[in-house]
């Protein structure tokens, strides 16, 4: 029994995948696609078959062997008297080799079956891996590769529900230092640990509950607008006047960088104009900026004027992928990508010039396998109308100045699936788990937290919001951030300037 079978060796895994595939490639192999694992057991038993026989016969020769000594023990003691004491002890000696022989048989049976299910199901985790090869090869060729500290994330683990109001509901446990600026942006880190804030020429990164390990982040005279981060928290993207920025989160520096197109071509009223890129009605180049959720895609709401488009960036090289133009002198504000990648979803506002007669602010959604409009709904006045898709839906929530309602749409369908009364058009937010919504109120100097399975308002932050400020949730579900700004008063008593803090809080 020298010549011991090693079913794992390199030469034999290698003997059995080219018998697998003598006959024609694995992936293209009709019967392989409909049944894989039965036809890789079938072919793993046919290949080791004759091992198992080789195996059987050499067991029976011991079997053999050691019968014919009992035998020939047998008779020898026929021939002769043996002690009554010692014939019991051959007797013992005897039942313990035929135990042993039987132990012997049944342990190697186990050994192999074992072994071959092991070997089965390794060659089945080998073909699997042929098969999904080219379905990878080919997702990296369309959508290009992905940046190398951005792959995609991991299944996210289940969030538990949430119940608010809880014990420590509206608690602070952080007030960032005041600025007279204001804040244009905030953007929670994937890990729940730390947020960044950008006041226009000053953006800066900080533990969220502490305000410790503060990292400033030099725009080199650049003014910020829009912030993100990565999908696995190593890079942010900052959107600015002039262009798109990729910054380490853990040192601050500007690592690659996006020059927005420089001019467009401008249709209004009075005619069609070449005009360069510049701020429109105190907007910015980059009007809002988001990460696809496989961390290869940074989508942004460039702003041109009285008219702009939404630039899709590939991550790695910081080049255009595609561009979604918009049409008629819309100007996008606000962006969400679906959490499955699929739509990209814009609010987009009409900026015609001169006395033309305002049209309403549209909310449209892209389908990102076509590059189609699938969703579109007029609603109302109103320029920076936040929205956002529900975790884990391809459900659409903002609020409709028209209805004066929080609503929430089936981009697919075009159905409104909820409606509940809500009024004004500061920013939202969504939990986690995709049951509560954060909405600002700011005419009412609050923030909302809305049950979206009853819509009952459970929880009220009370805060001054002079104007919509950002909101964010933080991914473990436990806080939300968000900017609160007061109006200042001068020596008579008149309101002079306002200061802005962001307040971190407690939710459940």
């Amino acid at each position: 029994m020298s010549d011991y079978f090693d079913p794992l060796s390199p030469q034999r895994v290698d003997e059995s995948i080219e018998e697998m595939t003598a006959s024609k490639h694995p992936l293209e192999s009709p019967h392989l696609l409909l049944d894989p694992s039965a036809r890789v057991i079938r072919d793993v038993q046919q290949m080791h078959d004759h091992e198992y026989q080789k195996h059987q016969q050499q067991l029976q020769r011991v079997e053999k062997r050691l019968l014919a000594s009992v035998a020939h023990r047998q008779n020898q003691q026929a021939r002769t008297p043996i002690h009554p004491m010692k014939q019991e002890r051959q007797e013992q000696q005897r039942n313990r080799e035929q135990g042993s022989l039987y132990r012997m048989k049944k342990q190697y049976v186990s050994n192999w079956r074992g072994l071959s299910l092991l070997v089965a199901v390794l060659l089945i985790a080998l073909v699997g891996s042929f098969l999904a090869m080219p379905k990878f090869l080919h997702h990296d060729t369309l959508t290009g590769s992905s940046d190398q500290t951005a792959a995609p994330p991991p299944s996210p683990t289940p969030t538990p529900p949430l119940v608010i109001p809880g014990a420590s509901s509206g608690k602070t446990v952080y007030t960032s230092p005041a600025t007279q600026n204001g804040f244009t942006a905030l953007a929670w880190s994937p890990d729940g640990q730390r947020v960044i804030s950008s006041a226009f020429e000053k953006v800066q990164i900080w533990d969220a509950t502490t305000g410790g390990h503060l990292i400033n982040v030099n725009l080199a005279g650049d003014q910020a607008y829009s912030l993100a981060w990565s999908p696995t928290g190593k890079l942010i993207a900052i959107g600015s006047f002039t262009g798109l920025l990729l910054v380490d989160s853990q040192t601050g520096k500007i690592v690659r960088t996006h020059q927005a197109t420089t001019a467009i071509m401008q249709r209004t009223s009075t005619g069609t104009y070449l005009s360069a890129l510049k701020p429109a009605s105190g907007g910015t180049g980059f009007r809002a900026i988001t990460w696809s959720p496989d961390g290869r895609l940074i989508a942004g709401a460039v702003s041109a004027g009285a008219s702009g488009s939404i630039q899709v960036i590939n991550a790695q090289t910081m080049t255009p992928a595609f561009t979604f133009p918009i049409d008629g002198n819309y100007v996008p504000t606000e962006l969400a990508w679906s959490d499955d990648g699929h739509y990209l979803a814009a609010t987009t506002f009409f900026t015609e010039p001169g006395n033309a007669a305002p049209q309403p602010t549209l909310i449209r959604v892209w389908k990102l396998a076509t590059h189609q409009i699938i969703f579109q709904k007029p609603i109302g006045l109103g320029s920076n109308i936040s929205l956002a898709f529900q975790p884990g839906h391809d459900s659409l929530t903002f609020l409709n100045p028209s209805t004066q309602a929080l609503e929430i749409w089936d981009v697919v369908t075009g159905k409104l699936i909820k409606s509940y009364p809500a009024t004004g058009n500061g920013p939202l937010a969504w939990s986690p788990d995709g049951h509560y919504l954060a909405y600002s109120q700011w005419s009412k100097k609050g923030i909302n937290i809305v049950d979206m399975s009853s819509g009952k308002t459970v929880y009220t932050y009370r805060a001054y919001q002079t104007m919509p400020s950002p909101l964010t949730w933080s991914p473990n579900g436990k806080y939300i951030a968000f900017v609160d700004e007061s109006p200042q008063t001068g020596a008579q008593g008149q309101p002079s300037s306002s200061k802005a803090v962001v307040k971190v809080c407690l939710v459940a």
